[in-house]
């Protein structure tokens, strides 16, 4: 049977982040199964809920806490109505990416087995 959206994004809770790469315009978390990018809008909250780092320029970016989530394991995920990906870890961050930009990508999934998810403003694009 084929996982919905919802299963695939269930399916990262119990995996370890092993590498964060950021770049000019993205964020990709990698586990040995999956690879989360974001190249949308993005916020980490700290435990208490606390916004401590967010995508923006980088002439304003004092210095990167999305590091922190390497090590951690994802202990929940969900998939909102709206297409806003959530992701919280086991020290207590929390990743927000949401998806409002109509015109890129606002995040994609690539997990085992081949299948990627595109999510772009309202529309989910899936491909096996």
């Amino acid at each position: 049977m084929r996982k919905t959206v919802e299963q695939r994004v269930a399916s990262l809770v119990g995996q370890v982040i092993t590498t964060v790469y950021i770049d000019q315009w993205s964020v990709t978390l990698l586990t040995l199964e999956s690879a989360v990018i974001t190249e949308g809008h993005w916020t980490l909250f700290d435990s208490a809920g606390v916004a401590v780092d967010s995508d923006c320029e980088d002439i304003v970016r004092q210095d990167f806490k999305l590091w922190k989530a390497l090590g951690t394991t994802i202990v929940a995920s969900n998939i909102s109505r709206d297409n806003h990906l959530k992701l919280v870890f086991d020290n207590g961050l929390q990743l927000e990416v949401r998806s409002d930009d109509d015109g890129y990508e606002d995040w994609h999934l690539n997990s085992e087995g081949g299948l990627m998810l595109i999510v772009n403003d309202k529309t989910i694009t899936t491909f096996s």
